[in-house]
């Protein structure tokens, strides 16, 4: 267990931990203010990987979240994953952006693009490694199977600081989308190095 002194932020806090990943392992970023409904969750999670490993963020997925087949806004696509037989079937909902409350993370993706990375001290960290797990070959998506509430109802003070934060940085995140997208920007990012 890690304790920061200050507030450096998401990405950073989450990379003191990603330092000791193990070879072949998969990463779980959870916040605090998710509930998991039921256990086996992430053995799971880890067979969707196993069945392709074309997928580079899977995610559960919040009730509040507008994605879906009919949405024209924030539209996903189901996908039945490759099944061996005697085998649970597995039904992924891909989408490019994985809001980042309860993410799994391959690693071979982390392999090809190292470290998350945001600008400031929050938000935006997972819209950037999505962005970086398209760009690196892979694909995103939600595994809706799983039953999870979002428990955090925003009415606290802190909701209030991360909203003025994050706007403070759209900005520099829609330029550094555009530089990923351009190969102007690495998508590798390694800030031990």
């Amino acid at each position: 267990m890690f304790t920061n002194e200050e507030n450096e932020g998401t990405a950073s806090a989450i990379n003191k931990g990603l330092r000791y990943r193990q070879e072949g392992e998969y990463i779980v970023k959870i916040d605090n203010d998710i509930v998991i409904h039921r256990s086996g969750w992430v053995e799971e999670m880890i067979g969707c990987f196993e069945n392709d490993a074309s997928i580079g963020i899977l995610g559960l997925k919040r009730k509040d979240l507008p994605n879906s087949p009919e949405s024209k806004e924030y539209p996903t696509n189901l996908r039945f994953l490759p099944h061996i037989l005697g085998y649970k079937w597995n039904i992924v909902e891909e989408c490019h952006d994985i809001i980042g409350s309860c993410t799994m993370y391959n690693h071979l993706l982390l392999d090809k693009i190292g470290y998350l990375y945001q600008p400031g001290l929050y938000g935006f960290d997972d819209v950037l490694i999505s962005e970086r797990s398209v760009r690196a070959g892979f694909y995103n998506a939600f595994y809706p199977c799983v039953e999870i509430d979002h428990v955090d109802n925003g009415a606290n003070p802190f909701t209030q600081w991360k909203q003025n934060h994050a706007g403070i940085h759209m900005a520099a995140v829609n330029t550094i989308i555009g530089e990923y997208r351009e190969g102007t920007r690495s998508i590798y990012y390694n800030p031990y190095e």
